[in-house]
């Protein structure tokens, strides 16, 4: 997986999560986890490194909760 791009990485934890018929909330963890390796494994400072990682680890009832405000106002 060395040549696979991030958005490729996405899509094959979607595609894998999907056919194991894993939950919404197990598809968010997948995501994160995928996106914190990609964006912050390269960071050699620790404070800034800890930041971006930071940036991944909304818990999923918070971003449930974002993600249905959302929603709501556009249906309003």
């Amino acid at each position: 997986m060395l040549g696979i791009k991030f958005s490729q990485k996405l899509l094959l934890v979607v595609l894998v999560m999907s056919v194991a018929g894993c939950s919404y909330q197990q598809a968010y963890h997948g995501m994160q986890d995928a996106g914190k390796q990609q964006h912050c494994r390269d960071i050699i400072d620790e404070a800034e490194r800890a930041k971006c990682e930071q940036n991944f680890a909304k818990d999923y009832d918070t971003y449930k909760k974002q993600r249905e405000a959302v929603m709501q106002g556009e249906r309003e």
